[in-house]
């Protein structure tokens, strides 16, 4: 797949189609993933797409900032789908930010490209529940 501002352009169109209201501050997280899936920065984009529903729901919601990604999802009503992939989300990011032994990289160095393959992979899905995410509410 040829990363692209018209892939970025057609997930907003497939799934916005009324309007929505979205904070500045996710507004510009959410452009900060789409650059970092064009430039390949993959663990990059699960990080901002995270922070991007995070700050999306914790505007929507009110939230303080002790509440966890799991209970703003589960709290706002997304579909059931939706929570899967964003429970997905949270597990992919957490896999490469909550690394028990990074010492133990024998899988990176025997493998690199398997696991940048997984990784691009999951940089793209991560987008697509971004976008979902933030046109979840919308209006007409």
């Amino acid at each position: 797949m040829v990363r692209s501002h018209e892939f970025m352009n057609g997930l907003w169109e497939r799934y916005l189609k009324g309007g929505t209201i979205v904070s500045e501050y996710s507004t510009f997280l959410a452009e900060d993933a789409e650059r970092s899936w064009i430039a390949d920065a993959d663990i990059a984009v699960l990080l901002v797409c995270q922070a991007a529903i995070e700050t999306h729901l914790r505007y929507e919601l009110q939230a303080p900032r002790n509440k966890t990604f799991a209970y703003l999802v589960e709290t706002y009503g997304f579909t059931p789908e939706l929570k899967l992939k964003t429970d997905k989300l949270r597990k992919s990011r957490n896999r490469w930010v909550h690394v028990s032994d990074p010492s133990d990289d024998e899988m990176l160095q025997n493998d690199p490209q398997k696991h940048r393959a997984e990784l691009a992979i999951d940089a793209t899905e991560a987008l697509e529940t971004m976008v979902c995410a933030l046109c979840e509410n919308q209006f007409v």
